[in-house]
Formats: C-alpha cells, sequence, structure tokens
C-alpha cells in the first residue's frame, strides 16, 4: 500500500502520535510518504525516530514557506504567475473557485500547490490529521493534484473551536461526502462528528496510542517504595506537567492549586512546554508567590519526559474548555504517565473521562475547580499506597485501549478496507 500522511507541518515536536503512526505503519511494511504544508522546526529537540527512520527523506513540502512570513501571499501570487505559462494553468484556475473551496482559495493556498506540483502525486491512501487539513487533501483530490481515497482523522480542536467551525464546516459536510472514512479519536467527537452531518457508516473511533515498550512500568509496590500514610510529613509532593501554553491545558487552575497547596505541604511543581501564554504564566507565578515551587523547563523531548514521569509522584493535567470552544482530545502525555505508573491528576473533561474513571485509574475533578483539584492532590499526598492501586489499574487500561501495535495493526485493516 502506498500511504500519504496529510499534515500543516512535519516534524512537530508535540504530535508523536503522529510519528507512532508513521513509524507503526512503516514497521507494518506500508510504503509511507509524508505530505507536508511547511516545514516543522528542525532545531527543538527532534524525537530519535525521526532521524533513525530519515523520515526527512520520506517527506514532501507542499508549500514550505515561513508560517509568520510576511511575504506569503506574494510568494503565493508569484507561484500563480508563473503557472500562466505551464501546464498547470487550468487546475490554478479552477482552485481560485472561492464559492466552492472557501478560505483555501482564498488565502491562494490551492493555487499555491497546484501550480507547484506539475503531475499528481499518487497513492492508495491518503491519511490526513486534523480535520482542516483533510479538508485540503480532499480539495487538492478533487483538483487532481493528489489522488487517492481520503481518510480523516479528527482530534478535537477542529470540531471544537467555534471559529475553526465557522471557517471549515461548509467544507467539513462536503468532506464527509466525498472521503472515504472519518476517524475520530474518542467517542465524543464521534457524536460530534455525527451531530455536524456526517453519515454514521463512514466514523469511527480510531484512538492515539503510545509505545509501551518504551514507557515501563515503574511499581511503586513491588520496587519497595510504597510509604505508609503515617510517613507523609516531610514528604515533598513532585508534580509534572508537559503542555502547550494553551488556554485549553488549564495551566492557570494548576497554579493556583499550587499556591493553595504551599500552605499545607512541600510541594514542588515542574512544567515543560512554551506557547502563546508564556508570559501569562510566567506573570502568574510571580503574582502568587509561587516561584519557588515552579520551575519552567521550557521545551523537552521524549526521552525526558520519561524522566520527568519517573521522578514525579504526579501527572497533573487540569484541561478545560477554552472561551473560544477549543477543547483536547485525549493528550497523549496522560496515556504516557499512566503507562509509566505515574498518578494522574486531570479534569473531567473532553474524552479524558473516556480512558481515566475516577477513583480506579486516576483523580479528576471539574473543570476550572481549584478546590476540587487542590483536594485530589492532597489526596495524592496523604495516600500513596491508595494511589498505588491506581497506578496499577492506570497501566491495565492503557494496554487495553492505548497501546500503539494493536492500534496501528488496526488502523492498517481500516486503511485496507477502502482499497477496491
Amino acid at each position: 500500500m502506498k500511504l500519504a500522511f496529510f499534515v500543516d507541518q512535519f516534524p512537530v515536536l508535540s504530535q508523536t502520535f503522529v510519528l507512532n503512526q508513521i513509524t507503526g505503519l512503516l514497521d507494518l511494511g506500508v510504503d509511507v510518504t509524508i505530505l507536508a504544508l511547511n516545514r516543522g522546526d528542525e532545531t527543538l529537540n527532534l524525537h530519535q525516530d525521526y532521524r533513525d527512520y530519515r523520515l526527512h527523506e520520506r517527506t514532501i513540502y507542499l508549500l514550505d514557506e515561513a508560517q509568520s512570513s510576511r511575504y506569503k501571499a506574494l510568494k503565493r501570487l508569484f507561484s500563480l504567475g508563473r503557472a500562466c505559462f505551464g501546464p498547470r494553468l487550468l487546475t490554478v484556475f479552477k482552485s481560485l473557485n472561492f464559492w466552492r473551496y472557501g478560505h483555501q482559495a482564498k488565502s491562494l493556498l490551492l493555487g499555491s500547490i497546484s501550480a507547484q506540483c506539475h503531475s499528481p502525486l499518487q497513492y492508495d491512501v491518503i491519511l490526513a490529521h486534523f480535520g482542516f487539513n483533510g479538508v485540503t487533501a480532499n480539495q487538492l483530490r478533487e483538483l487532481g493534484v493528489i489522488q487517492g481515497q481520503v481518510a480523516t482523522v479528527f482530534h478535537g480542536f477542529e470540531i471544537s473551536s467555534h471559529q475553526a467551525l465557522r471557517q471549515h464546516l461548509q467544507n467539513y459536510r462536503r468532506l464527509f461526502d466525498q472521503g472515504a472514512c472519518l476517524l475520530p479519536i474518542s467517542e465524543l467527537w464521534q457524536q460530534k462528528l455525527i451531530t455536524l452531518g456526517a453519515n454514521p457508516d463512514k466514523v469511527f473511533v480510531h484512538r492515539m496510542g503510545i509505545d509501551l515498550k518504551r514507557f515501563e512500568f515503574r511499581s511503586l509496590q513491588s520496587s519497595g517504595q510504597a510509604i505508609p500514610p503515617e510517613s507523609t510529613s516531610g514528604r515533598v509532593l513532585q508534580l509534572f506537567t508537559v503542555a502547550r501554553f494553551t488556554e485549553k491545558k488549564g495551566l492557570k487552575y494548576a497554579l493556583e492549586a499550587i499556591a493553595k497547596l504551599k500552605d499545607e505541604i512541600a510541594v514542588h511543581y515542574r512544567l515543560a512546554g512554551y506557547g502563546e501564554l508564556m508570559a501569562e504564566v510566567q506573570g502568574l507565578i510571580a503574582e502568587l508567590g509561587i516561584s519557588g515551587q515552579v520551575t519552567l523547563l521550557g521545551p523537552v523531548g521524549q526521552q525526558e519526559v520519561k524522566e520527568e514521569l519517573l521522578k514525579a509522584d504526579v501527572f497533573l493535567q487540569p484541561s478545560i474548555t477554552a472561551a473560544n470552544g477549543d477543547m483536547e482530545g485525549i493528550p497523549v502525555t496522560i496515556m504516557e504517565a499512566m503507562a509509566r505508573g505515574t498518578l494522574v491528576v486531570s479534569t473531567l473533561h473532553s474524552g479524558i473521562p473516556e480512558l481515566i474513571i475516577h477513583e480506579k485509574h486516576g483523580l479528576l475533578s471539574p473543570e476550572r475547580d481549584v478546590q476540587a483539584l487542590t483536594e485530589n492532590l492532597l489526596r495524592a499526598y496523604h495516600a500513596p499506597n491508595e494511589m498505588a492501586i491506581l497506578r496499577e489499574n492506570a497501566r491495565q487500561q492503557i494496554e487495553v485501549l492505548g497501546d500503539v501495535d494493536k492500534l496501528n495493526r488496526d488502523l492498517l485493516k481500516k486503511l485496507q478496507q477502502l482499497l477496491p
């Protein structure tokens, strides 16, 4: 099978779920190409698999333009101008149909790609990650720039954000009709797609997963680290979060919980990641007076995440629904923590309760409820032996729902069913 992964950027440090699928399907003998609109930041601490599998040799950049470039529009206009003297003129002209192709036509995205692809890119299946990439892949297929059945993975943001729905809903519905299948990563998003007009017969839940071999379980009881309840005084509760600094990650509520905790117990919060709210996070740490309890780690790679999980008592993920409607799927980092044996304290948000049952696989609280979040962290501190049972249960849950090897075999079967 010739399979193309269609993404907006590659590589992306935070999208290990895409990388796991690419390498997993390569291991299963699939001929994989990555079609990326633009180049990711290759200066970051990338996953070793990117190098080991020589994925740069398998990647085609359809635009390869700087995301923040002020000359982006001029560059696209220049590409369209060059097409006036080439064989792709008719395709480029069709790509400017604003009524049919919406934002992708108005931004000259389709026209620029069409002008640069001198012959069709042929695959059996094009697997697009995120709905808006599915839309673009489907439009390029309709224009004859790429060939193959289109399958789209929906993660959450693209069908929860108000702006994304306003911008893409019309094209989503065309994708629902023309695409071969839709692969939401949770039951919640499965129902949302059907509500938006997708044919239920085309919608199949396909969860993201992790490589369990790389996240070996750390059992506190079997290693002799279980702590009697009476020995909790004097210990430091070690917390860890890795996330993009955006509103839906709920970092504000994590920091407010730390401020409450520091008056009752010794606590240290190691926060890894980066993003548009970095300055706000730094300001809140100073305002709450918790600089001594919080360490900002910046961007980290997967090996560093594994090491941090090993040191942490709790993986903290207080996700919320953002003001613009943006929601999580099921964070892969939660799965990594569960596999590693690090207690997860999170929220009743999006697909997280599909993975974690409160008081069975971890501790959940309502969104934005700082008091409930604080109480769960105190419980994790004062009852480590009780939490050890939850850690064991969490590992078993991930082995059932999040084993990427099983999931990749299942994905390959789904994609093979799309072939003639």
